[in-house]
């Protein structure tokens, strides 16, 4: 497959989806341990530097629980958006010289998608920026 050749017609995907019962269990319970609680106060007062920092904190692991709870807990490997990836994939590489760009936020679901791919056999190569937030990370 010739890379440096342009990606046809760009599109760009969401994977929406329903979640795993686990993953919903998850999702709730830190919906109920703080961040119902910080949202309250918020009501009531401005949040503290650290009460907001805490909330940010939550609402991020909300947000990686919607993907894969394996990004908090890799013991957990449930993913229905992979599934789905697998099968949007399955569809456009049933097409011959197909390029696909698979970007996501959070690096362990994309440790999930590149030994997805290895099952699979597909050429899926990492991305250049990864080198340098790792190099930048370690700094």
């Amino acid at each position: 497959m010739d890379l440096a050749r342009p990606i046809r017609r760009p599109n760009r995907l969401q994977l929406p989806g329903e979640h795993a019962d686990e993953q919903r269990l998850r999702y709730e319970e830190f919906k109920a341990q703080a961040a119902a609680r910080l949202v309250q106060i918020a009501q009531r007062r401005p949040l503290t530097q650290q009460e907001f920092e805490r909330l940010q904190k939550l609402l991020a692991c909300m947000r990686m629980l919607c993907d894969t709870p394996f990004i908090l807990d890799p013991a957990c490997r449930i993913s229905p958006k992979l599934e789905e990836l697998e099968r949007v994939l399955s569809e456009l590489f049933a097409e011959s010289d197909r390029k696909v760009i698979v970007f996501s936020e959070w690096e362990r679901m994309l440790s999930l998608v590149r030994e997805w791919r290895r099952t699979l056999a597909l050429n899926l190569l990492g991305t250049p920026d990864l080198c340098r937030r790792t190099a930048a990370a370690r700094r």
